[in-house]
């Protein structure tokens, strides 16, 4: 039951009303509305809002999956020092 409360579409578009954290369902993007205290609107201050989404860091899994291993190994070489 808590599961489905709190993946639910409206709950997750509820939770923009106080952080800016982008909703964890596209159908939960439309139904953000404005913020809890201070009534501004908080479409444009979501992660995934267009003008933001633009300037976004995007993963390159192709990247990772070739230098990973590589690269944790550098890692924690550095760390042990």
């Amino acid at each position: 039951d808590y599961i489905m409360f709190a993946t639910d579409t409206q709950r997750l578009a509820d939770q923009a009303k106080y952080i800016s954290y982008g909703p964890a369902r596209a159908s939960s993007a439309p139904l953000v509305g404005k913020h809890a205290d201070l009534g501004i609107d908080m479409a444009p201050h979501m992660p995934t809002a267009p003008e933001n989404l633009s300037r976004a860091f995007l993963m390159n899994y192709d990247f990772w999956a070739d230098y990973r291993d590589d690269l944790d190994a550098k890692f924690q070489a550095w760390l042990a020092k």
